[in-house]
């Protein structure tokens, strides 16, 4: 005998594999979600990370033949968010023995590159010759091309007098002509503390100028470390290769710009220096004065001495 056509068991039936399938496909939906935010979270880590290694690698490349005189930088931290991050480094100045905070930036760069860098500090210009970071209050050392003519020159040697015997200074010393390396090391005085030489990247033609040249910006390389301080002679031990030579000079800048690289390599022999920083009490940096290469002096930090 035939069972007879149940609707309420067939539409109940129906029911249970509509919900069935919902739910697989919920279930399918959610583990495909997990796999896919897996997929790009991972993906992004390792993309973004690939970039942040090429970031530092071009920065630290920037930074070992253009970063300020006495100036050195430690990596603090990294953040890495979706297509983007930041790079932050404190930047301190060693004067002698004593160290001083200087600056923080930030290096901020996308799935594309390097992007900007920014900065804690900032410079505000008193006078003609006179120049304050911020928030420091330190005076931030001016530079004065060789070729250039400025309408007035500092002249820092003079006033460093004033100064308590108990202190330490750094100052940037322009020459009045661009020399080679090994002039500049024959006619400088044996006992000055020379920690930096400002390579001449500028045109040789005679210009007139308004205002001078500011640090961060410029080219130049350490002094031997026999010239340095016990603290920046162990700081720069930290490097796998110190740049404190043309010749390594040179070949740092190469990776950074081939076109500079080529104009200052013919420069090497003849006119590649166009001053120095160097650092010392009032007493130490007074075999300078008078001396006749020396175009400006313009004073840096100044710290205790005790």
């Amino acid at each position: 005998m035939t069972t007879p056509f149940n609707q309420k068991d067939l539409t109940k039936t129906l029911k249970k594999a509509k919900r069935m399938t919902f739910l697989k496909i919920i279930l399918l939906s959610l583990c495909m979600s997990v796999v896919i935010l897996a997929v790009i979270f991972y993906g992004n880590r390792y993309w973004m990370g690939k970039i942040q290694t090429e970031v530092v690698r071009e920065k630290m490349a920037e930074q070992a033949v253009m970063h300020e005189a006495n100036t050195f930088t430690q990596m603090q931290f990294e953040s890495t968010g979706f297509l983007k991050g930041t790079i932050t480094e404190e930047i301190y100045k060693v004067i002698e023995d004593k160290v001083i905070p200087w600056d923080t930036q930030t290096i901020h760069y996308t799935n594309k590159g390097f992007e900007s860098t920014t900065f804690a500090s900032s410079t505000t210009t008193v006078n003609d010759t006179t120049t304050i970071q911020i928030p420091s209050g330190e005076r931030a050392m001016q530079y004065y091309v060789p070729q250039y003519h400025y309408e007035t020159y500092a002249n820092d040697l003079d006033h460093i007098t004033h100064y308590p015997n108990d202190k330490y200074m750094e100052m940037a010393i322009s020459f009045d002509n661009s020399y080679s390396f090994e002039h500049v090391q024959k006619i400088l005085p044996t006992s000055l503390h020379v920690t930096w030489y400002w390579v001449n990247n500028f045109t040789m033609k005679k210009q007139k100028r308004d205002v001078p040249e500011l640090a961060g910006f410029l080219y130049g390389f350490s002094a031997p470390t026999n010239n340095t301080s016990i603290v920046a002679q162990t700081l720069l031990t930290n490097e796998e290769d110190p740049i404190d030579t043309p010749q390594r000079f040179l070949t740092a800048l190469q990776a950074v710009s081939n076109e500079d690289y080529d104009m200052l390599k013919k420069r090497q022999h003849k006119n590649l220096i166009a001053g120095v920083v160097v650092t010392g009490t009032k007493k130490d940096l007074a075999v300078l004065k008078n001396q006749p290469y020396v175009k400006a002096s313009s004073l840096g930090a100044v710290v205790d001495k005790y």
